[in-house]
């Protein structure tokens, strides 16, 4: 009996493990929400969409955008870089104010030295979600003359001053596998 006891305490724990919100908008919601039925969307559109060659999407395109996924249920919308693109700045005022109902995520990539401005840019928005990326690809720390360690110190300076702002904070890893 308490063998079996032991199993079922072990696969409760498991289902907990893997039914954990991973979004941080999710982790904003309470227990009781966060295990209904629903689905959180995170969108990239409005970021993703201007990664091909000779696309860049006006202002007035995003904001209708972003209200179109907001009508289809999207309430979390990833825009971009406030700190790199000010036109990425400019676009999420506009959504934050439009399309009140979103959490704003936006992006800073650790890797740049100039993640500091990146950061306070996103503050300057008022990105409800911070997004940090840091890449470990071997190459670009050559290129950027830094080591592992130290890209790893500097995505732990970047996300504790993001916690600092009181803002949610996710943190994602690119090229973890090359």
């Amino acid at each position: 009996a308490e063998q079996r006891d032991r199993r079922t305490a072990d696969a409760r724990a498991e289902r907990t493990l893997m039914s954990a919100p991973v979004s941080p908008l999710l982790s904003m919601l309470d227990r009781e929400v966060a295990r209904s039925p629903t689905v959180l969307l995170n969108d990239v559109t409005l970021r993703e969409a201007e990664q091909s060659v000779g696309i860049s999407l006006a202002i007035e395109t995003k904001v209708a955008l972003a209200r179109a996924l907001q009508e289809i249920g999207v309430r979390q919308l990833q825009i971009g870089y406030a700190g790199r693109r000010p036109e990425d700045a400019q676009a999420a005022r506009r959504i934050k104010w439009d399309v009140s109902d979103a959490a704003i995520e936006m992006l800073v990539l650790a890797f740049l030295p100039s993640w500091p401005d990146a950061l306070e840019a996103c503050l300057a928005v008022g990105a409800d979600i911070i997004h940090v990326t840091n890449r470990s690809s071997a190459r670009l720390h050559a290129v950027l003359g830094i080591t592992g360690a130290e890209a790893v110190a500097r995505t732990r300076e970047v996300i504790s001053r993001a916690k600092l702002s009181g803002r949610s904070v996710a943190f994602v890893p690119s090229d973890s596998t090359r």
